[in-house]
């Protein structure tokens, strides 16, 4: 069972960086009312994802795992909000170069973070075949 929640944060986590999930909070994370905006953005893509999710399923195990998946998922989105919260003035500045860095080194982020996701999957199924 541990293996299992083990797979689905390593997911959650990898999933949660994607570019197309931090930027818009970044930009939100710009703009009047930011730290509200971020919040809801957050609240908002936990919902969706879990919603969609118990649609799917009714075990209560999978319902924990989506819950798992879902708080790794959106991890990122409230890093920013905590920047935001705890930051102040200087949030502004480490925002903006959080978003500058992402944008030059999104595609190598992303490529590292799903070579390491895939071989820690592969392990995991690996081990999980030696076990059978």
């Amino acid at each position: 069972m541990l293996r299992l929640f083990g797979v689905v944060l390593t997911v959650g986590l990898a999933d949660g960086l994607n570019p197309t999930t931090v930027g818009p909070a970044l930009y939100l994370a710009t703009v009047h009312g930011r730290r509200v905006r971020v919040a809801q953005f957050t609240v908002g893509v936990f919902t969706v994802n879990f919603v969609a999710g118990v649609v799917l399923t009714s075990v209560p195990m999978e319902i924990v795992l989506l819950l798992v998946y879902n708080a790794a998922f959106v991890l990122s989105l409230l890093a920013i909000l905590v920047v935001l919260l705890v930051g102040g003035e200087r949030a502004d500045r480490w925002l903006q170069a959080g978003g500058a860095w992402l944008r030059r080194r999104w595609p190598v982020v992303l490529a590292t973070l799903l070579l390491l996701v895939g071989a820690g999957l592969t392990v995991v199924g690996g081990t999980g075949l030696v076990k059978q």
